[in-house]
């Protein structure tokens, strides 16, 4: 098994190099969790939601391919899934279903079908339409799953932001700092900080072990790895039956859309001015 893993994760570093030839994605947002049971697909649906919310033009895709929760969550039932996209039966415009507010969404079969081999083939084939979508689409948020996996190294490598959601048991943090560390150990590019990786902690709103937690986890980071994640956001969890905990969610899915929107236009205005510099540079 672990020689299947290096072999893998080797398929993602050679698919990663080969991206620039696959042409430009739409800015994508890889949301995985630290271990099953994190949320993550409830963190990616609702924010999808806030972001279309703002006026973006979304892709939700349900790439947690063993385990797919969004056609669930939206009580939808889809024509084509991510499965179709992957081995190259289906266009991704006709495997999605557009929903309102410019919300689209390629879900995943949750018959328990087996995904097609993730290899080279299948990846580039959802990169290439991906990149034909760029037009049309303002993000693509991805529900990737477990974290720590050679699908998901790739997604992480991919994505120009990256949810990691956990709760605050020692057992997740652990996990979610173990897919930091490889991550970093795997990629090229194993740029993280400054915004790019957001830690997700779902906890009773103003939960003291909740934020001590995230705290200690912030500086395990810095001080182990080099790697300033900031501060996590402590995300209260669903309950359907309490209205006040149900608004400070909300609130915060807000905060977190608006953030995730405002860190692309960051980046996107640095690049823009690095690109000039060096298009003409100082004599």
């Amino acid at each position: 098994m672990p020689d299947q893993a290096d072999q893998l994760r080797h398929l993602v570093r050679q698919a990663v190099r080969r991206l620039p030839a696959l042409g430009p994605l739409p800015p994508v947002v890889a949301v995985t969790g630290a271990a099953s049971g994190a949320g993550t697909t409830a963190l990616a649906c609702e924010a999808a939601r806030e972001l279309t919310s703002l006026g973006q033009r979304v892709l939700l895709v349900d790439a947690n391919v063993t385990n797919p929760r969004v056609v669930e969550h939206f009580g939808l039932h889809p024509r084509g899934a991510i499965h179709d996209v992957l081995s190259g039966e289906r266009r991704l415009i006709e495997a999605s279903v557009p929903l309102d507010q410019g919300l689209m969404i390629l879900g995943g079969r949750g018959d328990r079908t087996p995904p097609p081999p993730l290899d080279l083939s299948a990846q580039d084939r959802l990169l290439e339409e991906l990149a034909a979508s760029r037009s049309a689409l303002d993000f693509v948020l991805v529900d990737g799953g477990v974290a720590g996996t050679p699908w998901t190294d790739r997604l992480w490598q991919l994505a120009q932001q990256i949810l990691l959601a956990a709760t605050p048991a020692a057992g997740d943090l652990r996990a979610a700092y173990a897919a930091i560390k490889l991550a970093r150990q795997e990629s090229d590019d194993p740029g993280l900080g400054n915004g790019r990786l957001r830690l997700v902690v779902t906890a009773e709103s103003g939960s003291p072990r909740a934020a001590q937690a995230a705290e200690k986890f912030a500086d395990t980071c810095q001080h182990f790895l080099g790697l300033n994640i900031g501060h996590a956001l402590l995300l209260p969890p669903r309950r359907d039956d309490l209205a006040e905990a149900s608004d400070v969610r909300q609130q915060a899915m807000r905060n977190l859309a608006a953030e995730i929107l405002s860190y692309y236009h960051v980046t996107t205005t640095r690049v823009r001015v690095n690109r000039t510099r060096n298009s003409h540079p100082a004599e």
